[in-house]
């Protein structure tokens, strides 16, 4: 898959996953499902298959970001990084978009986006307004599950490194249960991060867990 499809890192290169504690058991049973892919693509044992994937600009790779949907169809899509502006549309057969794009001048940055099968029972809550983040949020009812809300959030690079954790706090109370897909542009704490060690902090304090890939979902070239 990494082959054919190199822009689109898939489960097996998940990001951060971040689980509310007061819905922990249920979520966990659902989470656990998720984690135990194939080599390539994952399927919970509910029939529920999830993705996400930072695009760094989804229009310029929308032929083969199709190609891979046709290819393994996953029920919920979360994208970061769309670059989108209003007049962009992005259709796919049998899908429910929801996104919210980043109004600015000049070039178009960031944005977040959910892709959901139009035959999931789900909604677009009311979502409070982030500020120095941005978010897309969709809640659906899984079958034996309670209301799940999930999240795809994108924090620019320039977002204070502190006051991120207003806007991941409000998000957060959409729902009890909530699973969050999110580049926080955080590196790890083991790199002296001060976004990572701030998340750290916040996720402790608030007993929230944070699930994450065994090797760096990004890797950067060195100078020799």
């Amino acid at each position: 898959m990494q082959q054919v499809f190199p822009h689109l890192p898939i489960l097996n290169n998940l990001k951060n996953q971040i689980i509310k504690n007061n819905a922990k058991k249920e979520l966990h049973a659902l989470f656990e499902a998720l984690i135990e892919y194939e080599d390539d693509y994952s399927r919970t044992s509910i029939g529920l298959s999830l993705c996400s994937w930072n695009a760094n600009g989804i229009l310029s790779k929308i032929n083969e970001f199709k190609l891979f949907v046709e290819k393994y169809s996953p029920d919920i899509i979360l994208v970061q990084e769309t670059k989108l502006r209003p007049i962009h549309n992005i259709r796919i057969a049998n899908y429910t978009c929801y996104r919210n794009d980043r109004v600015a001048e000049g070039h178009a940055h960031g944005g977040t986006l959910i892709l959901i099968k139009s035959s999931i029972n789900h909604f677009n809550p009311p979502t409070p307004q982030p500020q120095y983040s941005e978010a897309t949020v969709v809640t659906i009812n899984p079958p034996n599950f309670n209301h799940l809300t999930i999240i795809s959030i994108y924090i620019p690079p320039s977002s204070d490194n502190r006051l991120f954790k207003l806007d991941f706090e409000n998000l957060i109370q959409i729902n009890s249960s909530c699973v969050n897909f999110d580049d926080f542009n955080a590196w790890s704490c083991s790199n002296n991060s001060t976004r990572g060690n701030h998340l750290k902090n916040f996720t402790d304090i608030l007993d929230i867990e944070i699930a994450f890939p065994d090797t760096p979902d990004q890797i950067r070239a060195q100078l020799i």
